[in-house]
């Protein structure tokens, strides 16, 4: 069936010396992979900029239910972010954060209000200017509540540490599972940003590399099977 459905592309890899296979999160039907044929050539129809980490689209798309590899009937841009792929510290985040977002979601998992935050995420980000360090852990905490492990608001005075198991702040450290007081204060501190206040943040970017990799790890123990980010090395060059 044809179906018309905005799409967010994640990811994409050569298939042949003409064709791609590209992962795209869908408004209709959520994370799909797609066969496009032919992109690759001098004149191809489709430009290969439209697959792209982070490029957002209108698509129609032949939808087939159980089918491994989807195919696009007509495409156009949904929206010009042009500063992602000319602006190497936006790229640099939108590759991280479409790998995230791919090793994340589960395939045709459909969530609208999911979408629309990655929508205005890629939007913001795009028309951002300054102040960029800070975004990815904006983006990766806010993620985590549409992902189900969103840490608990509900933090007494005594509870310092973050169980990263639990999701919860507790006060006595039992497990390797915890993170220290300066990273469950940087954790707390980080919860109250929305990405308009990401100024506020202000810590150094040892601290920011330590709790990048401590929220890598709690998605990995919520999501067992996402393994390693490989562009989290490329992010924290840029950024260092």
């Amino acid at each position: 069936m044809l179906v018309k459905s905005r799409g967010i592309v994640l990811s994409s890899i050569k298939y042949s010396e003409s064709s791609i296979i590209t992962k795209i999160y869908t408004e209709e039907f959520g994370m799909l992979s797609f066969m496009v044929r032919g992109v690759r050539k001098r004149k191809a129809r489709i430009s290969a900029s439209f697959f792209q980490a982070f490029t957002l689209l209108n698509m129609d798309i032949s939808y087939k239910p159980k089918s491994n590899l989807q195919n696009i009937k007509e495409l156009g841009l949904a929206q010009r972010t042009d500063s992602l792929h000319s602006d190497i510290r936006k790229s640099t985040i939108a590759l991280f954060l479409a790998e995230i977002l791919h090793k994340s979601l589960e395939e045709e998992m459909q969530d609208k209000s999911l979408f629309d935050f990655l929508q205005t995420t890629i939007s913001f980000l795009d028309s951002m200017e300054s102040s960029l360090a800070n975004f990815h852990l904006i983006f990766m905490l806010q993620l985590s509540k549409y992902l189900g492990f969103y840490p608990s608001e509900t933090i007494g005075a005594n509870q310092q540490y973050f169980n990263m198991e639990s999701g919860i702040f507790e006060s006595n450290p039992y497990s390797d599972q915890f993170l220290n007081v300066e990273q469950s204060d940087n954790l707390k501190s980080l919860m109250k940003l929305s990405y308009l206040d990401r100024e506020l943040f202000n810590i150094s970017s040892s601290q920011r590399r330590n709790l990048l990799n401590e929220l890598i790890r709690y998605y990995q123990l919520h999501l067992p099977g996402m393994g390693r980010i490989s562009s989290q090395e490329v992010l924290e060059s840029v950024f260092k």
